[in-house]
């Protein structure tokens, strides 16, 4: 936010070489949307409050917003702190792309995780 410049230069030298850029916690400040405003993110991930209170319908709102947002201008969206059923239900019906959590999976090693995708 200070110097969105410098900023803005690093993440495009990061991009020059095959970098993907993810905006992290996204949603959770207005440095977000300024960020958005001069640089185009690969993917974002949702702030957790949004997952986490879906259930409230100021939040649920939000993240709709949010995610509309990012697919119009096409990145790729990931909610984290996916936990329950409930959230990945509502979650998969706002087309967030990809879910993270223990809802999801539990950390693995990298054995379990090459014997589980071989």
């Amino acid at each position: 936010h200070h110097n969105i410049g410098g900023y803005l230069k690093t993440l495009n030298s990061f991009r020059a070489k095959g970098v993907r850029i993810c905006i992290d916690n996204f949603g959770s400040s207005n440095a977000s949307m300024e960020y958005m405003k001069h640089f185009k993110f690969d993917m974002v991930q949702f702030d957790r409050d949004y997952v986490t209170n879906l259930h409230d319908e100021t939040s649920y709102a939000m993240l709709e917003s949010l995610s509309r947002m990012s697919k119009d201008l096409h990145i790729i969206t990931v909610a984290k702190w996916v936990d329950k059923d409930t959230q990945k239900e509502k979650l998969k019906a706002l087309g967030i792309d990809y879910l993270q959590g223990f809802g999801i999976s539990k950390p693995i090693t990298e054995t379990e995780l090459i014997n589980r995708y071989n």
